[in-house]
């Protein structure tokens, strides 16, 4: 149409027809473009895909388009070419195939780098995910080491910057959150098992995602090297890599001016150095701004006139950037030894983040960064069960944790006692530390702060002293009220001996027991012959909606309240059975 609704959309169908190309390559343009199907307000009975015509119109004129037709023109000699059987030449043309690059899909997409960084985070998931996953016919090698080697560059970045703030182990993976730029970035990465590959799952449009985050990530951490001054791309130690190490561990980071010379940036021995004296490298200060002297500066006023005028003052801002710099500098005094069985990469870069010394076993003890006999470790990290033969050897100068410590203590901002993390003890819940609780909402205690800590605590003491004095004064009341009962049978000159009062008590209990069971007796023949009718009445019944009926009127207001008198009666019976025995073992006791 030309006119309303029909002029602003375009059916999918049309929009293949118009571009001429397949169903896989139009998919394939939408997703790297970002253009996403529309639903229009008036549309026929017929569900169809709808597109803006206004995308459709740039995807026409845009340079990837024409490449993708060469792609498959190209693709076309050279299966011509293979099949006059001529390989040796098919496989020098597969090397010269044109290539579909996206440099300027990302300069339209993001037009600074801050954009970029906000819309990391989905690219970070992915490719942290690929990057854990095996080569199969659906994912080429070339993706998986691309993957590899970007999610290495950023957490090399992440732990020489200290940007990271939470951690938190679920169920689908790790959950990382850091701040760059000013910008908070979550993304996940999965646990380092065997991933199962399902085979319900479209590997074409992961593909082609996957391409897109790749080039996205890539000018990312090209940006974030660039801005430090080093090169990039970094390389690998291969050596360290076979012995043992980690990817962060044997990442080699040089200086931009110096890419070509011996000296490498040793950015792990100046984070430890850094670590070591509490200090904050030269360039962060510069970015959060060094903490002035506050001495002989004017005070802002305590109550603004206007709510603009609501700023923070230079002290709270000072405070908060020490408080900052501290939790920068968590596990700057601590070294830790990992054993075999934990999670070396996860753990490796969450102390690193937080100015910490970490070391393992390694197959060539050279390589070792920290030996386990070495005097400055203070905490191994253990995910065994406690055995009491290698208990008794243990050294006493040595934390021995379980790694939920860490993340706890990450998430708290503060180191946390170690008691309950000890090896072989029984962990305290891990909470998410994403989750923002309000006024009126469950706080779980191993989420409160101190205070309410406290709180809770006297308020559990007032509920348990409350329930001990009602319980008291329940058990005084009846101490009272038999007492009395005595006193009034002494004033009136029933004697409270064998040969006088028992006979005479017990004939009168036993009759009056005798009455309450004739009466249960009755109502519970009288109940027994109403359920017997209305259950014959219902068996013949044919719908089941007329035995529901039936139901219905039994549990009626007349049959509980028949039910109502024979729990009376049995609770009278039971009643006067235990004061009768009361009174013969007071007789009897008398005696």
């Amino acid at each position: 149409g030309t006119k309303g609704e029909a002029a602003h959309f375009i059916s999918r169908s049309q929009a293949l027809t118009k571009l001429q190309v397949s169903l896989a390559a139009f998919r394939r343009l939408c997703i790297l473009k970002g253009i996403y199907p529309r639903q229009p307000k008036k549309f026929g009975t017929k569900q169809r895909t709808y597109y803006v015509r206004k995308d459709i119109m740039f995807l026409l004129h845009d340079p990837m388009l024409a490449r993708m037709r060469e792609m498959t023109a190209f693709r076309k000699k050279i299966s011509k070419i293979a099949n006059r059987g001529d390989r040796s030449t098919a496989e020098l043309w597969k090397k010269e195939a044109p290539q579909l690059t996206l440099d300027h899909v990302i300069r339209e997409r993001y037009p600074s780098f801050v954009d970029a960084l906000r819309d990391v985070d989905d690219a970070l998931s992915m490719v942290f995910l690929f990057a854990k996953l095996p080569t199969t016919t659906f994912i080429a090698k070339e993706h998986i080491l691309a993957c590899q080697r970007l999610a290495q560059e950023w957490t090399h970045y992440i732990s020489a910057k200290r940007a990271l703030r939470k951690v938190f182990l679920s169920v689908k993976g790790i959950y990382y959150q850091a701040e760059v730029y000013g910008q908070t970035i979550t993304w996940l990465s999965p646990f380092p098992f065997v991933q199962h590959m399902p085979a319900d799952v479209d590997y074409r449009v992961m593909r082609t995602f996957l391409q897109l985050y790749e080039t996205v990530l890539g000018f990312v951490n090209y940006k974030l090297f660039a801005d430090q001054g080093w090169a990039y791309p970094p390389k690998f130690d291969e050596t360290m890599v076979r012995n043992g190490a980690t990817p962060l561990s044997s990442l080699i980071v040089r200086s931009a001016e110096n890419r070509d010379a011996d000296a490498d940036v040793d950015a792990d021995a100046e984070m430890n150095d850094e670590a070591a004296s509490g200090d904050v490298p030269e360039d962060e200060e510069e970015a959060l701004g060094a903490v002035p002297d506050l001495a002989g500066l004017p005070q802002p006023f305590k109550e603004p006139a206007r709510p603009e005028e609501l700023v923070p003052s230079l002290s709270t801002w000072a405070e908060d950037l020490k408080l900052r710099n501290d939790r920068r500098n968590l596990f700057g005094n601590l070294v830790f030894f990992l054993s075999r069985e934990t999670f070396r990469d996860s753990l490796e870069f969450v102390i690193k983040s937080f100015g910490g010394r970490v070391g393992w076993e390694s197959l060539d003890d050279k390589d070792a960064s920290i030996s386990p006999d070495d005097d400055r470790i203070t905490h191994m990290v253990v995910d065994r069960p406690l055995v009491a033969s290698i208990a008794a050897t243990r050294r006493t100068d040595r934390e021995y944790i379980q790694p939920q410590w860490i993340y706890d203590s990450v998430n708290a901002g503060t180191l946390l006692p170690t008691t309950d993390y000890l090896q072989g003890a029984t962990l305290p819940p891990h909470l998410s530390p994403f989750v923002t609780y309000r006024a009126g909402d469950y706080v779980p205690e191993a989420a409160m702060t101190e205070e309410q800590r406290q709180e809770l605590r006297a308020s559990r003491e007032a509920l348990a002293q409350e329930a001990k004095t009602r319980q008291a004064a329940r058990a005084q009341e009846e101490d009272d009220a038999e007492r009395v009962k005595s006193l009034l049978a002494e004033k009136a000159g029933v004697a409270y001996d064998e040969t006088e009062l028992e006979p005479n008590a017990a004939a009168a209990a036993e009759e009056q027991l005798a009455k309450i069971e004739a009466q249960a007796a009755g109502l519970t023949r009288a109940q027994h012959i109403q359920d017997t009718h209305l259950s014959t009445q219902s068996a013949h019944l044919p719908s089941k909606k007329e035995k529901a009926r039936l139901e219905r009127i039994m549990m009626s207001s007349k049959n509980k309240y028949v039910q109502k008198q024979i729990n009376m009666a049995t609770e009278r019976k039971d009643k006067f059975k235990k004061r009768l025995e009361r009174r013969r073992d007071l007789a009897s006791n008398r005696s």
